[in-house]
């Protein structure tokens, strides 16, 4: 896609035609900005001719001879303007350190002219007009001082003996040499002909590459040239119709051994080799090889290398009213060069737009060139500029775009021009994500500032919830831009929606913000606003005037629950806690005991209790008993003696976190349990020791409460009417065998055998459980003779199993008794049968002494005082005068030792 460079401004950016859609755009691989200054000055009177360009400067020749030397800008360097030719400058060159400028005329004049020094400065005079200069790449620092220049001849012009200068004819006798170029030890000229090569060091003219068609050398190779085919050809008649001073040759070194050469229609990239001398194997001679050439639909007006791409300066033709066919163009970026067909020229044409061009080889065969871009440059004038007014020169950096009138420095684009044209595309997503990634290697461009403009885009079209979530990532600390973004917002009614994204915790903005926030969300969205108020810390608004708003709003638009809730926040917020209990408790809200605990409002609970227990529940419950003492029980149950159903819930709870608290309100659980949770009433007469027996047996017999009847009257000790109900008023004989094993009485099973003496299925039982308590023959017996009783077959192979079962068991017992009793015995005979040693370190039990009396070096002798020692079992020692009176059946030691264990024991 061509895209139209309409403008050139000072950053450099291009701005493109509204006729192309978003679709169709397609970012330009080069800058342009236009050289100004000085430069439009030297412009105003005078056309540029002919330029070249040194990292640090460019120098510029013109149309009345003089030669300007200006920065990258446009401005001039203060004494470096040289006035010498009289006539159009149609050369101009430097050395390769920048030192030299030489310079060559229509007038016959070559100029060489120091820019630090004059020492070497020259100027020759001919008498033919000369087209074309180069000096020598190290001229500065070379002994030689060489530099040629071409006329109808190409001449090298070097120092001499004695400070004289010697002049080489080169080659002759094929038109004026309009180009020249040098690089290392090649130059390459070109001439009415072709293009020649000539290398310095052999001193040798090594390759001929004519101007249309194959190489002449027949040592010459041709590789990767595209073939036409049936491409139409120009015929020579037309060819010899673009003269030479219409569409020059263009030549550009790309390296030491790459050269690209435009002219007319046709541009080839050859590639300088090397290969053993036919006459001397030992010296290698070099050779070029065209490795491209192909046609274009423009006259080459220039060409320069941009990394493994070309770029070609085109000059494209048009018709007008009166004219035919033109040169056809490339539709789409990615046509190949070498299919575009050559059309005859029409005599009526005008100039279009010069073009740069940019070419690559083709990534799928890598034989053929195929453009990737095209910019149309709007260059003063250009309708009347014929192709050889246009030249284009390059440096590592950049390149210039030369026309009469103006210079145009283009430059590859970087991340700022890449993040500029996106923007200018209003592809706002895609500029930002660029900013991210490039970071601090971008200049220009910063994050704030590109996403502010993909803010305000969204913004403008009405995107608001894709803008507030830009917001977080663009505006960042910035607090100014928050204030204005929110102001956005709101002036938009749009509050809602950037609300929950503004900062509010590590980074705050001013109170007034927060205010206008708040005071929009209360006017048009009021669960915002209490989410707010919740999420925001009450520190970063101001609290009174939030309250007086919300006063305000209550009044004139009535009292609304969620509204309340926020005002009694707003309340605990500012410290007046009575006003926020009192507006919690009258919504009932589940955040009235967070308030009371929070800031210890212990003291309004004897008011509360009622209203905290109705909405309140377990919660209020529990506040309650953690604050017994602001609340006592007393109170609470005096505040609750007509709502007995809150009143059992709180005692139900005392009870469980201290069963001795509330004891005397016992015998009123009775009631409340039986009345409210009959389920576990008979658990809690069970647990609680401080219930009054007499008036829960009442109340268990008013409403008939068998079970709770059978233990009151168990525990009251009258176990025999406990047993009368369950066997008279439930008739549940298992129940009443279970009673009895409670119990563990004799004289109560008697009554329940008599009891059951009539009912024979009451004695079945009986005779199945009744036989590890009680005897059964006690029962047998006094079945009435002739009674049929189901089962009873069963019963008594029970009984005699039990019997049985029983008698097994003491014999088992009694086994394991009789080995433990075994096993104890062997091992006391076996540490009875333990030897027990004596040696001259034992010593009385009793005294302390040594039981035998030594001297040093003597044997060991009993000492005739204690002539009998006295050993006991537990393996302590005694002289026999030691236990004199003393009860010599038992150890004084382990007896002492079983008498203090007693006494600990207090047995």
């Amino acid at each position: 896609m061509a895209s139209d460079v309409e403008s050139f401004g000072e950053s450099g950016a291009s701005y493109y035609t509204e006729e192309e859609s978003e679709e169709e755009w397609e970012e330009p691989k080069l800058n342009y900005i236009r050289m100004r200054n000085d430069l439009l000055e030297i412009l105003k009177e005078d056309f540029a001719s002919c330029i070249t360009i040194h990292p640090k400067f460019v120098a510029l020749g013109t149309h009345w001879g003089k030669i300007h030397i200006l920065d990258h800008e446009g401005y001039r360097i203060q004494e470096k303007e040289f006035s010498g030719h009289k006539a159009c400058v149609t050369g101009i060159t430097l050395d390769g350190s920048g030192e030299y400028v030489a310079s060559c005329s229509d007038d016959g004049t070559v100029v060489i002219s120091g820019l630090y020094s004059d020492e070497h400065n020259q100027k020759i005079q001919l008498e033919r007009p000369v087209k074309s200069i180069a000096l020598d790449p190290n001229f500065s620092h070379s002994s030689s001082k060489q530099f040629v220049f071409g006329t109808e001849r190409l001449i090298l012009s070097e120092k001499a003996w004695l400070r004289g200068s010697k002049q080489t004819i080169l080659h002759q006798g094929e038109g004026a040499v309009r180009k020249l170029k040098w690089r290392g030890q090649l130059i390459a000229w070109a001439n009415d002909n072709g293009v020649k090569l000539y290398d310095t060091k052999q001193k040798r003219r090594i390759q001929h590459i004519p101007r249309c068609g194959a190489v002449s050398d027949t040592s010459s190779t041709v590789t990767g040239r595209i073939e036409m085919g049936n491409r139409a050809q120009p015929n020579n008649d037309e060819e010899d119709g673009i003269r030479c001073e219409i569409s020059p040759a263009h030549i550009a070194w790309k390296d030491d051994t790459n050269i690209l050469i435009g002219w007319a229609y046709d541009i080839k990239i050859c590639e300088i080799k090397e290969r053993p001398s036919r006459s001397d194997l030992r010296i290698r001679t070099k050779y070029c090889v065209i490795k491209y050439m192909f046609q274009t639909d423009f006259l080459c007006c220039g060409i320069a290398p941009l990394g493994e791409q070309i770029v070609a300066f085109a000059y494209v033709e048009e018709e007008d009213d009166a004219g035919g066919d033109c040169v056809s163009s490339v539709s789409g970026s990615l046509k190949a060069v070498d299919d575009v067909v050559v059309k005859p020229r029409k005599p009526h044409t005008s100039a279009a737009r010069p073009q740069l061009r940019i070419l690559e080889a083709n990534p799928v065969d890598k034989k053929s060139y195929i453009e990737v871009s095209r910019d149309a440059l709007s260059i003063s004038g250009y309708a009347g500029y014929r192709c050889a007014d246009y030249s284009l020169e390059f440096n590592d950096t950049e390149l210039l775009v030369v026309s009469p009138k103006d210079v145009v420095i283009a430059k590859r684009r970087d991340e700022d021009d890449h993040v500029s044209w996106l923007l200018e595309t209003h592809q706002y997503k895609e500029a930002l994500g660029a900013v991210k990634v490039f970071g601090k290697r971008l200049k220009k461009h910063t994050l704030t500032e590109v996403g502010l403009k993909y803010l305000s885009y969204l913004l403008s079209r009405g995107k608001y919830q894709d803008g507030a979530e830009l917001c977080l990532i663009v505006l960042g600390k910035n607090r100014m831009l928050w204030e204005e973004t929110i102001e956005e917002f709101r002036k938009a009614n749009r509050t809602a929606i950037i609300a929950p994204l503004i900062p509010h915790e590590d980074f705050a903005l001013p109170a007034s913000c927060y205010d206008l926030v708040l005071g929009d969300l209360l006017e048009n969205n009021h669960e915002d606003f209490v989410t707010l108020l919740d999420k925001w810390s009450c520190k970063l608004y101001n609290i009174t005037t939030m309250i007086t708003r919300l006063l305000k709003y209550i009044d004139e638009n009535g009292k609304k629950k969620m509204l309340l809730a926020a005002l009694a926040k707003l309340y605990a917020a500012d410290q007046r806690y009575d006003r926020a209990l009192s507006i919690y408790l009258q919504l009932q809200h589940p955040e009235t005991f967070d308030l009371i605990r929070k800031h210890n409002l212990f003291g309004a609970l004897q008011e509360n209790i009622l209203p905290l227990m109705q909405f309140g529940g377990s919660t209020a419950i529990e506040l309650l008993l953690d604050n017994m003492d602001y609340v006592p029980i007393d109170k609470v149950v005096a505040r609750l003696e007509n709502k007995p159903g809150y009143l059992h819930q709180y005692l139900t709870a005392l009870f469980a976190r201290d069963a001795h608290l509330g004891s005397e309100y016992h015998g009123l659980q009775v009631r409340l349990y039986a009345e409210f949770d009959r389920a576990r009433l008979l658990p809690f007469l069970k647990s609680s020791n401080y219930i009054p027996l007499e008036k829960a047996l009442q109340i268990c017999e008013k409403r008939n409460l068998i079970d709770e009847q059978v233990f009151l009257l168990g525990r009251m000790g009258n176990a025999s009417r406990a047993l009368s109900l369950i066997t008279d008023l439930e008739n549940d004989i298992s129940r009443a065998v279970n009673f009895c094993k409670e119990q563990n009485d004799d004289m109560l099973w008697d009554e329940l055998i008599n009891k059951s003496l009539d009912k024979p299925e009451f004695i079945r039982v009986l005779l199945e459980n009744i036989g590890t308590h009680v005897d059964p023959i006690k029962l047998i017996r006094k079945i009435p003779n002739g009674m049929k009783i189901p089962g009873l077959r069963d019963a008594l192979v029970k009984i005699l199993q039990d019997y049985s079962m029983q008698t097994a068991l003491w014999f088992e017992c009694k086994k394991i008794v009789s080995a433990d009793v075994l096993t104890l015995m062997r091992k006391q005979l076996r540490i009875q049968q333990r030897p027990l040693y004596v040696d001259d370190d034992s010593v009385c039990d009793a005294c302390g002494r040594s039981l035998f009396s030594c001297t040093p070096g003597s044997p060991s002798s009993i000492d005739p005082s204690f002539h009998v020692l006295v050993c006991f079992f537990c393996r302590h020692l005694f002289h026999d005068s030691c236990l004199q009176g003393q009860d010599r059946g038992t150890c004084s030691v382990c007896r002492g030792k079983v008498r203090q264990l007693s006494m600990l024991t207090g047995n």
